[in-house]
């Protein structure tokens, strides 16, 4: 198999020209999936694409060759969820990098100008890292790093968010709820409930297309009021973390794992406009999300029951 990490040249990378009149991933062109899991914290979503992985053994579209790291904390939970699905916590290889340790001093800092250029040393530290694995495909499984322009163009990516990137600002004309803080914000907000969305990694924050979006997952806030959280910084955290808990189990586990079966089997592809299809047939609307029931009734049609 081609290595399209190293090539130098994107449009040698399949993905890179189904981004523009192909499939989101092409089993005819790139064979089966071979995936890199990328990762920051627990690893919930990690642990259940790979679990799936194994349950399915053979059946499987997709196969998780690596997991990618920037976090000690995500190194040590990957071998721990390693070691519970398989028995060993080395089955799999585990790339711990750490930012501090690869990006040069020059480009550190939030407000530095110059921290795009030290976004992409770091991700080519990670292709670099990779290059041994001949992955085609990665998995943004909680991972809390902005991939460099570079990286998203040499490999295809999808990520998970906790929010309807359905939702547009009617001042701004963009997403609404995008970045670190979307369960915070969506609370604050006054929202009624959370969901998750799956989508193609592009540059920038939650700005690719959307693949899925979950069921809702209504929003306690414990009896609190809102000015009450606004005014706790402690209450709205603990409010936060139970409600993206609870999202997370209705949502990610449950749209992420399917949404990515069907990237490896080519179900998501782009029409000569450019805008997004689902198994040839099913046309997305207009923000280009599926639909829950309409996402079920695809599957009943596939050989591989999830």
């Amino acid at each position: 198999m081609e290595n399209y990490l190293n090539t130098g040249t994107a449009q040698k990378n399949p993905f890179f020209q189904g981004l523009n009149f192909g499939s989101l991933y092409s089993p005819q062109v790139q064979g089966k999936m071979n995936a890199a899991a990328f990762m920051s914290g627990s690893g919930s979503n990690f642990e259940e694409m790979y679990g799936l992985e194994k349950r399915l053994g053979n059946n499987a579209p997709y196969k998780i060759k690596v997991v990618v790291t920037d976090t000690t904390k995500g190194y040590i939970n990957a071998g721990k969820i390693i070691q519970r699905v398989t028995g060993n916590q080395d089955t799999i290889p585990r790339i711990f990098l750490k930012p501090s340790v690869i990006i040069d001093e020059r480009f550190k800092g939030k407000d530095n100008p110059l921290k795009e250029r030290g976004r992409t040393q770091y991700d080519m530290a990670v292709i670099e890292e990779l290059d041994s694995h001949n992955v085609n495909f990665g998995i943004l499984a909680g991972y809390m790093r902005l991939l460099s322009t570079d990286f998203i163009t040499r490999l295809g990516f999808n990520n998970v968010h906790p929010s309807p990137l359905n939702v547009i600002n009617k001042f701004t004309g963009e997403r609404e709820f995008t970045g670190d803080n979307a369960v915070r914000d969506q609370i604050l907000a006054g929202r009624n409930y959370l969901q998750s969305t799956v989508n193609v990694a592009r540059a920038g924050a939650d700005t690719g297309e959307i693949l899925m979006i979950s069921n809702k997952s209504n929003i306690d806030l414990g009896g609190y009021s809102l000015d009450d959280l606004r005014n706790n910084d402690d209450l709205l955290n603990k409010i936060i973390s139970s409600n993206q808990d609870r999202l997370k189990k209705i949502g990610d586990l449950d749209i992420f794992p399917k949404s990515m079966i069907l990237t490896a089997l080519g179900k998501y592809k782009f029409n000569p406009n450019g805008k997004l299809m689902f198994n040839d047939v099913v046309k997305f609307k207009n923000s280009s999300e599926m639909k829950m029931d309409e996402f079920n009734r695809a599957l009943k049609h596939l050989s591989i029951r999830v």
